[in-house]
């Protein structure tokens, strides 16, 4: 059975879902849901009218919607062209069609290199255990060593008369030198006990500890850790990244209904960055770019994201985009039609909804622009890359704290003299 009239769609500008060159009657609409305004105008004699709505629209606080849903309930549009999550509340402003396809709403992150940056990772390549080890043992050793000089002194003429406290200060510092490789210029009496425990302290420290440090420093220099993932709400949370949403979307609906503390805390702080933001904004040069410099995350549908990351992936000498392995939301999205809408016309796009999804019509017009991208990227992580200045950071902060260590002893000791 045919109809005659028109019908009025609330819809927007959102790639790849409809594209279309501003409202107007019957204008060519481009992408999935255009696939199907044509085959219900065309197979039950409808023209349709393009409202222009901005968002899908989300119920405020005094109970009016906004975007497409607020066109339905003010009585500006016949129906909705922007597949959103049916809900309870939706449901008592209009009737919702048939499931159109499946949605997933991803998590999306980016990151120009895989690997993490440490200047920190001399000092890391011994656990802090071993440090403090290494540390404690050279007080004890220089302090056993001083004891054992300074009792000598005092029965053997053939060695050097030093009080205590110059002898420790003496030792700390040979040992010190000598877990360095540093060879000695002072070294121990010749006798056999304090010989022997310098010997020890050359093997154990010097040959074997000092050699595998080097061996873990050359590791943490030249292969770096991978960067760990942003995959879940919680993940975002800590990363204190800004958040990018489509504005009064079934993205944004989700964070500000969720229970848990912490995605209650990433939605304050979305709307006082004000990053719910308009759908043709949400992942524009800049947002891409923040996302890339890991300052931003993105929630909107995987098309979108596939589109936008790899037209970026295209142009850009190096770095990744990714999506969580779980999506934050998914649904079967469906259109939504006003009650004032005669009941035979809802019946009748009812009917032929499921007419096209039955013969896998909507399969197949999904598959077109749908798929299971989980990401692009740039440069191959696992290629060798030669060393850049930031990889001796810590270096260049440990050769400053020696020469200021120098500066004050230097200065320490010119006044020790004019004292004198």
């Amino acid at each position: 059975m045919n109809y005659s009239g028109v019908i009025r769609v609330a819809t927007f500008e959102y790639y790849p879902y409809q594209t279309f060159e501003g409202p107007g009657r019957n204008v060519p609409i481009q992408g999935f849901n255009g696939h199907l305004i044509q085959a219900l105008s065309e197979s039950m004699s409808l023209e349709y009218e393009i409202v222009e709505s901005g968002a899908w629209g989300l119920e405020m606080k005094n109970g009016s919607w906004s975007g497409a849903l607020g066109k339905l309930q003010r009585g500006e549009a016949d129906m909705t062209l922007c597949p959103t999550n049916p809900t309870a509340e939706k449901m008592l402003i209009a009737e919702q069609t048939y499931p159109l396809h499946p949605i997933e709403l991803m998590l999306m992150n980016g990151r120009l290199s895989t690997f993490e940056q440490n200047p920190f990772a001399i000092v890391l390549a011994l656990q802090g255990s071993v440090w403090l080890a290494l540390i404690s043992g050279l007080f004890v050793m220089a302090l056993l060593m001083s004891l054992f000089h300074f009792i000598l002194c005092e029965m053997f003429t053939d060695v050097v008369k030093v009080s205590l406290s110059n002898a420790l200060g003496t030792y700390i510092f040979v040992l010190a030198g000598n877990a360095l490789n540093e060879g000695s210029t002072n070294p121990p009496p010749n006798r056999d006990s304090i010989r022997i425990l310098w010997i020890s302290w050359f093997l154990a420290v010097s040959l074997i500890l000092m050699s595998v440090f080097a061996g873990q420093l050359k590791a943490s220099i030249m292969f770096k850790p991978g960067k760990p993932r942003i995959e879940t709400l919680l993940d975002l949370h800590r990363s204190k990244h800004a958040l990018y949403v489509a504005k009064d979307s079934a993205g944004e609906q989700a964070l500000r209904t969720h229970s848990a503390d912490y995605v209650q805390a990433i939605y304050r702080r979305m709307l006082r960055e004000k990053t719910n933001v308009n759908a043709k904004e949400i992942l524009n040069k800049k947002v891409l770019e923040l996302i890339l410099r890991e300052e931003a995350s993105v929630i909107t549908s995987r098309p979108v994201e596939a589109i936008a990351a790899e037209g970026k992936c295209r142009e850009m000498p190096r770095g990744e985009f990714y999506v969580s392995q779980n999506p934050v939301l998914s649904f079967n999205a469906v259109f939504h039609m006003s009650f004032d809408l005669r009941e035979d016309i809802r019946r009748g796009i009812n009917d032929r909804i499921n007419w096209l999804a039955d013969c896998g019509v909507l399969d197949k017009w999904w598959e077109e622009i749908a798929g299971v991208w989980s990401g692009c990227s740039r440069g191959d992580a696992k290629e060798f890359d030669s060393m850049s200045l930031t990889d001796f950071e810590a270096v260049a902060y440990i050769w400053s704290i020696g020469i200021l260590g120098s500066i004050i002893a230097f200065i320490f000791e010119i006044a020790l003299q004019w004292t004198a």
